[in-house]
Order: C-alpha cells, then sequence, then structure tokens
C-alpha cells in the first residue's frame, strides 16, 4: 500500500518535513542582517501573542515572556559571535533548517495514514 502525500509538500507522508531556510557563508553584516531578522520577528510574534492574550483575558502568557527572554538571549550572545568574527576578518557558514512534524493535539506523533 503506497503512503498517501502530504498536501502541502506532496512528498511520501512520513510525519517529518524539513525546509532549509539559511543555507551558505555569510560576512558578519549579512550574517547580522539576516539572523536578527529572524529573531527579531519572532519577539514581536511572542510580544503580540502575550498581548493578545492579556487583552482577551487578563493574563499573560508564560511560554511567550520565556521565549522573548530566551530569543533577547540569543540575540546577545549572536552578537558576540559576530562580533568576534567581524575582528578576525573571518566569515560566517550558516545552516538552518525549519523541521515540520504532525502531532495529535494532545501531543503525540501523528502515525496513521
Amino acid at each position: 500500500m503506497q503512503k498517501e502525500s502530504n498536501p502541502i509538500t506532496n512528498k511520501p507522508d512520513n510525519n517529518l518535513n524539513a525546509y532549509p531556510l539559511i543555507e551558505g557563508m555569510f560576512s558578519p553584516d549579512d550574517a547580522s542582517t539576516v539572523l536578527f531578522a529572524l529573531i527579531n520577528s519572532k519577539i514581536s510574534f511572542h510580544q503580540l501573542e502575550s498581548f493578545g492574550l492579556q487583552i482577551r483575558s487578563g493574563i499573560s502568557s508564560a511560554h511567550s515572556e520565556q521565549r522573548i527572554k530566551a530569543l533577547a538571549q540569543m540575540k546577545r550572545d549572536i552578537k558576540q559571535v559576530l562580533e568576534l568574527a567581524r575582528e578576525n576578518g573571518q566569515v560566517l557558514e550558516i545552516h538552518s533548517e525549519i523541521r515540520i512534524t504532525a502531532v495529535t493535539a494532545n501531543g503525540n506523533v501523528n502515525t496513521s495514514n
């Protein structure tokens, strides 16, 4: 029996799909532009999520607040790496992948086809 195709990717559905997001060599300045745009976008997403929850229910999103703190720390760490590379005249090889796994609402991996 042939597996059904994932309607998004048209690949056999094995519950895991991977997509290369960032691949290549970057100058510190280009790496800064690309990486901080992604991180800032994630921070904005969590700020909006937390704000929306606060407006709707009067409570804050602990998950979003934790992610904002973690992302802010990530920015500081990456900034140090970029500054060191810049000082040493280095370029940076960056690889980032988006992996998507289908799960049921209770968090279990969906294995039925």
